[in-house]
């Protein structure tokens, strides 16, 4: 299939940091899942597993409201991308990696949400 829209909404406002998402056809345990240290690449480990990166540009909040943005064909962000599920699966798998120095504060929901066209 292949993926056509990105869509990302953090639960809070004031913060606009970069959010680009490895994206997965397996679980990657190789060393690409890393807490509270840089993450700055897929891991050789992961490489066969890796489908690709969704970007997106920059988050936006209109006055007060939670920080979003969009990624689709007719904006920068890698879409569409094409991917291939493992074999007897109908699963993905996405790390969302920081590129800025955010503080989110506690218990802040970040929301993906994915579309689809399947071959």
């Amino acid at each position: 299939g292949y993926i056509t829209k990105a869509n990302i909404m953090l639960g809070t406002s004031g913060i606009t940091p970069r959010l680009p998402m490895f994206l997965f056809n397996a679980i990657p345990v190789g060393g690409t899942l890393i807490d509270n240290a840089a993450n700055l690449h897929v891991q050789g480990t992961d490489s066969g597993k890796f489908i690709g990166q969704i970007d997106w540009v920059g988050l936006d909040n209109v006055g007060s409201g939670n920080a979003h943005a969009i990624a689709t064909p007719s904006t920068y962000g890698n879409l569409a991308l094409a991917f291939n599920c493992a074999s007897g699966a109908d699963d993905l798998f996405g790390v969302l990696v920081t590129r800025d120095t955010v503080t989110t504060g506690t218990n802040v929901t970040i929301s993906i949400d994915l579309t689809t066209e399947q071959l």
